[in-house]
Parts: C-alpha cells; structure tokens; sequence
C-alpha cells in the first residue's frame, strides 16, 4: 500500500517500538496511513488540544502559524453522536482518536508542537475526596465511572504524547500545581522511557506559572510538563 508522502514510516515504526508502543496502536496508525480518502498534505504547526476557548490557537494563528484545535465541545451536529456512536471530536470515541491521530501525521515532521491542556477535574486535590487519588494511589478508585473515564482519557492523550515524540514535535501538558496526573504510573513510564529513548536533551521539563499574571481571574499556580526546556 502507498506511504503518505513525506512520511517515513520504517523510521516511525522503529520509534514507537522503543516507545513501547501496544500493537494494536501501531496497528490503528498503519490502517489510517493506509487510508487513500484521508489527506495528509496540510501541514500544521501547531496543535491545540482541549483548546476550549482556543486562545491558544488564536494568538499563534495571529503570529502566522498554521494551527489546528481539537474539543470536545467542537462537535457540530450533537445529534450524531446518538446515530453513529462515535463522537469525532472525543478522543474516547473510536472517530474522535482517528481524528486526533490524523492531526497529528498532519503536523510538519520534527517541526511542530501539540499543546494538551487535559480535563483536570478528577485529578485535583479537591476532588481527592470522591476520587480517592493520592500520589501514592494516583490511579484512584476506579469503580466510579467519573474516575474510569478519567483514567481512559489520560491514557489516551499519553498515546497521543508517544505519537508525538516519535513524530519528532514538541508537546506541552498542562495541569493544576497539585494535580495527581503527574503520579499516574503509565505517565511515569512515559516520562521514563523519553529519558531512556531520547537522552537527557529529550527528557520531560517541567515548569510553573501563576495563572493571575497572565490576566486569568484565577491566581491558581498551574504546571506544563513539555519535552522542551525552552
């Protein structure tokens, strides 16, 4: 079958191998290259996930870069999502992690950045009372279904991260300061094996701001995690 043009698909493949990419992802990944009806020639610069209001993606569009911007709340037409299932801008939906995906093999190769700010509302220390999360049980209890799809929507985007390390961009995770995402054991790895795969230059840096110095009406302290120490 035809390999996008650009894309090299040995040297990915051989990546997300070292990443300790599941199977079935590399699997998803090849069946979407493969796919003749997607087009793959749009490059983006920058990605914005869980973008919300999309100030992000506006202020880098305004500085010229190509920007694309993924929600949840994107969704157009609500009344599919009960006729197909599958809800394109959710990337717990089988078409909303394609979609997600697809973006990303959309992206500059070694020339680009995707920025999550991931859903933090079971994962704060305020929630500790209904989530049970720690950071020495930062999986939490996991019969609640609010903390279930929590943990399914942290794997996901940690999917998300290996696509973009082993497509050679820059990613950016953004948290509360007392968030027990940081503690999640899958994250933890992936943090590992940056470090191991891609040496200390490539490791995961982790900065701090107060939210209330950049015109928020919050002063919380919010953290990003990026695989840039710039």
């Amino acid at each position: 079958m035809p390999v996008p043009e650009g894309k090299d698909l040995d040297a990915l493949m051989y990546r997300l191998l070292r990443m300790k990419c599941p199977k079935v992802l590399a699997s998803i990944i090849l069946c979407l290259l493969w796919t003749t009806t997607v087009d793959f020639n749009e490059e983006y610069e920058m990605l914005e996930f869980f973008a919300g209001a999309g100030n992000l993606s506006r202020y880098m569009k305004l500085c010229g870069r190509r920007t694309g911007s993924l929600d949840i709340k994107y969704q157009t037409n609500p009344s599919k999502k009960s006729a197909f299932k599958s809800d394109p801008m959710d990337i717990l939906s089988p078409s909303g992690f394609a979609v997600a995906l697809a973006c990303l093999f959309k992206c500059r190769p070694d020339r680009f950045m995707a920025m999550f700010a991931l859903k933090c509302a079971s994962w704060t220390a305020i929630n500790s009372g209904t989530s049970n999360r720690a950071p020495c049980a930062s999986i939490g209890f996991d019969e609640y279904p609010s903390v279930l799809e929590a943990n399914a929507l942290c794997e996901r985007t940690i999917y998300l991260l290996v696509v973009v390390v082993c497509l050679g961009g820059v990613f950016g995770l953004e948290q509360p300061r007392l968030s027990n995402f940081e503690f999640y054991p899958m994250f933890l790895e992936f943090r590992g094996l940056c470090y191991e795969v891609n040496g200390g230059s490539s490791a995961v840096w982790r900065v701090g701001w107060w939210m209330a110095h950049y015109q928020s009406l919050s002063p919380k302290r919010n953290t990003l995690s990026s695989s840039a120490a710039a």
